[in-house]
């Protein structure tokens, strides 16, 4: 599985991140699916969540990591997608497609800065 992610810092609190999150991802997909992502006993205090849903015919999933720093957030929002031969190998049924989920970070991230400069 192949991924790419996109970064950015914010002062919007994690609860606020976690509500754009949610509401672009059902803005552009009312069927999307959200979960949280577990992460192991001894790392930094992070949330992270995901959300992922499907076309007709192709699958995205991306992953949303928040991590405090210095009074402000470091957002990653992580995009997975399968390599050429995996499409090949496994068929779009079992696949993910990095485009449709670059386009869901984008407007993520896209709408973390508008906010932030609506603040600012």
């Amino acid at each position: 599985m192949a991924y790419e992610s996109v970064e950015v810092d914010t002062g919007l609190t994690v609860d606020q991140i976690a509500t754009v999150f949610r509401r672009v991802i059902r803005s552009g997909n009312p069927d999307a699916t959200f979960g949280p992502i577990e992460i192991g006993a001894g790392q930094p205090d992070v949330y992270a969540a995901y959300a992922a849903g499907k076309n007709l015919i192709t699958r995205w999933c991306i992953q949303l990591f928040v991590r405090e720093d210095d009074g402000s957030r470091r957002v990653q929002v992580i995009i997975l997608g399968s390599s050429m031969l995996g499409k090949a190998w496994q068929g779009t049924r079992n696949t993910y497609s990095a485009a449709l989920g670059r386009s869901r970070a984008e407007k993520v991230v896209e709408t973390i800065r508008s906010i932030e400069g609506e603040l600012g």
